[in-house]
């Protein structure tokens, strides 16, 4: 049974290399792609993905292993299965709003040059469906194991998110006026139906 725990943790945390490797890479892809950019308020998604990993893959002294071996619970295989489930679900959901956006993507606030409201796809369902996604993969990698860490790093992304969406909304309210506006009065922020 402790293999099978094993197994799903250490598939989580490869899944979470993938997924922010992929994540950067895409980054400068879009970047070369659509290097104009009208407005751009700052970055810090960059020191964001970079200080996970360095938490993540190399604390070669032990620094954070009191964190990821202590949890706050060791859960059962099906809840283990469960969180794993929804972490999959969440970086998917993440991965196809980053593909439905294309090349209006930025890691920072900006808006891009020929930038338009995009409501279809996973922003049918929420306004800012990357976000959702990679806090729903947080949630179910805290949900594997039950660590103090990963609690924390989902409070501190959550944090990070609402600031960034906020301001990313008062740019495209400021710039893009009523389309933004009629979309946002009908659509989530990241919760659909709820918030």
């Amino acid at each position: 049974m402790n293999n099978i725990y094993g197994i799903i943790e250490t598939t989580s945390m490869w899944l979470w290399l993938a997924f922010i490797l992929l994540w950067l890479f895409w980054g400068v892809i879009s970047n070369r792609q659509r290097a104009v950019t009208v407005r751009k308020t700052g970055n810090v998604s960059l020191i964001w993905w970079a200080g996970l990993i360095m938490i993540l893959y190399l604390d070669s002294t032990g620094t954070f292993q009191h964190f990821l071996a202590h949890g706050l619970w060791r859960g059962a295989l099906s809840t283990m299965e469960a969180g794993f489930v929804l972490e999959m679900l969440g970086m998917g959901f993440a991965i196809w709003a980053r593909g439905y956006l294309g090349s209006l993507w930025s890691s920072d606030v900006a808006l891009r040059e020929g930038h338009h409201v995009v409501s279809a796809g996973p922003y049918r369902l929420v306004r800012h469906p990357i976000y959702s996604g990679i806090l729903l993969a947080m949630l179910g990698t805290f949900i594997i194991s039950g660590a103090t860490l990963w609690l924390v790093i989902l409070a501190a992304y959550a944090a990070y998110t609402g600031w960034k969406a906020l301001n990313e909304e008062r740019l495209l309210i400021r710039e893009l006026g009523d389309e933004y506006a009629q979309y946002r009065s009908h659509t989530r922020m990241l919760i659909p139906w709820l918030f």
